[in-house]
């Protein structure tokens, strides 16, 4: 039985920036930055610095998606 530790918060806060943008035009300065994955990186190291990280555990045999829609449905 192997197990993998998830940071979820890394999860939750990508989701976060992706809906962020969404909701800008493509021209939009910062959208044009942060299309950049060397800035999307660097934007979340920021983020994940300022809040507090949760993690789960979970075994091989243990189903994923079913782990990430419980976590959606905890944050």
């Amino acid at each position: 039985m192997c197990e993998h530790i998830i940071n979820v918060t890394v999860i939750w806060v990508q989701q976060e920036i992706k809906h962020f943008f969404v909701q800008y035009p493509e021209e939009n300065p910062y959208k044009v930055l942060f299309s950049n994955p060397y800035f999307q990186e660097e934007l979340l190291k920021k983020i994940l610095s300022q809040i507090p990280n949760h993690n789960v555990i979970i075994d091989d045999s243990e189903d994923l998606i079913n782990h990430d829609i419980a976590i959606r449905n905890d944050i």
